[in-house]
């Protein structure tokens, strides 16, 4: 692998590969999946095989997946080193500096106000029942959620409490309205992921994301 990276070709196995794809290939393959993220993996191996005239079998697809992978891994190694070394790494660091244009300031310049511009908005519609489907057990190493573990110590130390509603015109609108209606605990428990909460600048960048799983904004 050492001599095929040196001639730009990533090879599909770690040991004696039989087959390589180029760097140029797979960042192709990869700028694709971002813009469209239905191009399958299968896809591009049909591809790769019909542009050198080779019979698609799903040999390839395991081959094209492993070096994906292995692509991948390099990149995110290369962009966490680079963070490092620029000082842009951090949970504060996406709040602090994502944008340039909203997190430059000019010595000696008036403060503006406001300062900044955001826009919140939450996604219910990206749910997933428990248990539903296959799900990848690889953890992704990312700088915008927290892990999963750190954040289920704090699971117990929200309450819920009931409220005393008083008065004929509340009782007649939470009759009337089903978003005034409590919702039950176990219509949220069959929910792995319930939604996605984003806080992003008006030029844009995602500063900040929260993946609500099970309880809801709770």
């Amino acid at each position: 692998n050492v001599a095929l990276v040196h001639h730009g070709l990533l090879g599909c196995s770690p040991t004696q590969p039989s087959c390589a794809v180029t760097f140029h290939c797979l960042e192709l393959f990869h700028q694709i999946r971002r813009r469209q993220s239905s191009f399958s993996v299968q896809a591009m191996a049909k591809v790769l095989c019909a542009l050198h005239n080779v019979t698609y079998t799903s040999h390839f697809h395991v081959l094209l997946v492993d070096a994906f992978n292995t692509y991948l891994r390099i990149l995110r190694h290369i962009q966490t080193t680079l963070k490092c070394a620029l000082g842009r790494d951090g949970s504060k660091w996406k709040l602090r500096g994502a944008c340039l244009a909203c997190a430059y300031e000019q010595p000696g310049e008036p403060k503006l106000c406001p300062r900044r511009l955001h826009s919140m908005d939450g996604n219910l519609s990206a749910k997933r029942l428990d248990g539903s489907g296959s799900a990848d057990m690889w953890v992704f190493n990312s700088d915008y959620f927290i892990p999963q573990e750190k954040v289920n110590q704090f699971k117990d130390s929200v309450q819920s409490k009931s409220r005393n509603v008083t008065g004929s015109r509340a009782s007649t609108c939470s009759d009337n309205w089903v978003v005034a209606k409590a919702v039950q605990e176990d219509q949220v428990q069959v929910f792995q992921q319930t939604g996605i909460f984003v806080l992003a600048c008006h030029h844009g960048f995602v500063e900040c994301i929260a993946e609500m799983r099970r309880s809801g904004e709770l």
